[in-house]
């Protein structure tokens, strides 16, 4: 799938250069300056905080198997294995599973593998908890959609998924003007494979690190839960994709 290996290209380069900030890129660590036993005290921390919320939505989670979806160098994987009897971590990029590995302090309760396909590794009703923060929001549309499903075909009866995807991005005050509506335009105007080819095109040439920032509007979200086999328990507003979109938390239960 060429969308896929458009991003795997992105992340591996990312992995070999400077792993921890792309993927928690706080400006003031850019440049392979965060400090690993701080980097990794976040993923418990938010760990923490997301299953304390799962429980006071009064849905029962077992602590058997999660899996952490684009887990980069293993920030919450690292958290979900010392929450879960097994945890995996899965991403596209190699570069960042072999770093992962490298920090895992759990032993085989805490697995790590490359996948560059549009389907899980995992057969159906494997998994009791399957999180994904900050990692759709990186993927075209059609793709994110896709996994989605698949959170919800990997999940155990009963299991749970947490994820986050943005909805629409805002229109910013620096977004007004001729220049920005012209293009808007012609972005919108141009076929989905030929924005893809472009954008492409400018992060080839381009100096910046960029991040491809892609939506799913709430509605289909909400809609693909449901026919793939799940119940949505809550949808919550939340702001990792930054101040130039609408995002929601999606926790949805099989």
């Amino acid at each position: 799938m060429a969308s896929l290996s458009r991003i795997k290209r992105q992340w591996e380069a990312l992995g070999r250069e400077d792993p921890l900030w792309a993927v928690l890129s706080d400006p003031a660590k850019r440049g392979n300056l965060w400090d690993e036993e701080e980097f990794f005290r976040t993923g418990r921390e938010e760990i923490a905080a997301i299953l304390a919320l799962v429980d006071r939505l009064g849905v029962p989670l077992r602590r058997g198997s999660a899996l952490d979806f684009g887990c980069g160098v293993g920030r919450l994987t690292q958290a979900l294995a010392e929450q879960f009897r097994e945890a995996h971590g899965i991403d596209v990029a190699e570069s960042m599973v072999a770093r992962a590995r490298r920090h895992n302090r759990h032993g085989e309760r805490c697995t790590y593998r490359v996948n560059t396909v549009d389907r899980l590794p995992f057969e159906a009703g494997r998994l009791d908890f399957v999180l994904s923060v900050i990692t759709l929001q990186h993927m075209p549309s059609k793709l994110a959609a896709r996994y989605i499903a698949e959170f919800v075909r990997v999940l155990a009866p009963g299991g749970i998924a947490y994820f986050q995807i943005p909805a629409v991005p805002i229109e910013l005050p620096g977004d007004q003007g001729l220049w920005p509506r012209v293009r808007r335009g012609l972005k919108h105007a141009l076929p989905p494979a030929v924005r893809a080819r472009v954008r492409g095109a400018a992060l080839a040439l381009s100096r910046r690190t960029v991040f491809e920032m892609h939506g799913l509007p709430r509605a289909e979200v909400e809609a693909l839960v449901e026919s793939s086999g799940a119940r949505l328990v809550t949808v919550a507003p939340d702001a990792s994709a930054g101040a130039g979109w609408t995002s929601f938390i999606y926790v949805a239960a099989r």
